[in-house]
C-alpha cells in the first residue's frame, strides 16, 4: 500500500493507521508505522510520523512502545529532509502533551533558532499555558520564543497576555520582552514601534 504513497494520499494513510489502532489492533498499527519510517519515500516517512503522533494517546503509557517511539521522534527531528524534520517536531510537540520529558527536546531545538521548532514550541505553550504557569522553568521554556520575528506573533500575543494576568508571571514576561527586543531590534522599523 505505501510503496506509491503520494502527497494526496498522505492523510488517508494516517487515518487508516489510526483506524487499525481504534479497532483494537494497536500493535499492528504501531508496527506498520515504525516500519514505514525506514522508507526512502519522504512522504511515507512523514505519514508514518503523523500516524505515530496521532496514536500518542495509545502508546503514551506503554513503556516498551515509548522506548521505541520517543528515540525515533528525536532522531527524525534531526533528519536531513526538512519536511521529515518538521513533521517530527510536530509529533514531538503532540507527544510532549502526554510525556513532559519531551518538552526539553523542543526547547533544545528552539534554542538553536530552528524556526520550525520555535513555532512548534509556541503552539505547545499556547495549548498548555495553564499547566506551564506553575513550572519553575517557565522562563527557560519561553526564552527561545524571543527569536520569533515581529511579524509572526499572533499566538505569542495570546500567550503573553494570558501570562501577564498572573502576577507571579509578570517578571518572566518582562524579561521575555527584554530578550525579544534585543533579538528583534535590528528588524524593527519606526512603523512597528
Amino acid at each position: 500500500m505505501t510503496a506509491d504513497l503520494s502527497e494526496a494520499l498522505l492523510d488517508l494513510y494516517v487515518v487508516s493507521i489510526e483506524a487499525h489502532a481504534r479497532d483494537g489492533d494497536l500493535s499492528e498499527a504501531i508496527t506498520l508505522s515504525l516500519k514505514d519510517t525506514e522508507s526512502e519515500n519522504a512522504v511515507i516517512v512523514r505519514a508514518s510520523i503523523m500516524a505515530l503522533a496521532r496514536l500518542t494517546n495509545f502508546w503514551k503509557n506503554d513503556v516498551k512502545l515509548t522506548g521505541k517511539i520517543q528515540p525515533l521522534l528525536k532522531h527524525m527531528a534531526d533528519h536531513r529532509d526538512e519536511s521529515i524534520r518538521r513533521q517530527a517536531l510536530i509529533a514531538l510537540g503532540e507527544a510532549a502533551n502526554f510525556q513532559p520529558e519531551l518538552l526539553s527536546e523542543l526547547v533544545r531545538r528552539a534554542e538553536a533558532k530552528n524556526n520550525h521548532a520555535i513555532k512548534t514550541l509556541e503552539h505547545f505553550v499556547l495549548r498548555n499555558i495553564e499547566a506551564l504557569k506553575v513550572r519553575s522553568d517557565l522562563a527557560e521554556i519561553l526564552a527561545p520564543l524571543s527569536y520569533i520575528e515581529s511579524n509572526e506573533t499572533a499566538e505569542l500575543d495570546y500567550i503573553l497576555s494570558d501570562l501577564v494576568k498572573d502576577e507571579s508571571c509578570c517578571n518572566i514576561v518582562l524579561e521575555w520582552f527584554t530578550q525579544w527586543a534585543i533579538h528583534n531590534c535590528e528588524t524593527l522599523n519606526s512603523e512597528d514601534v
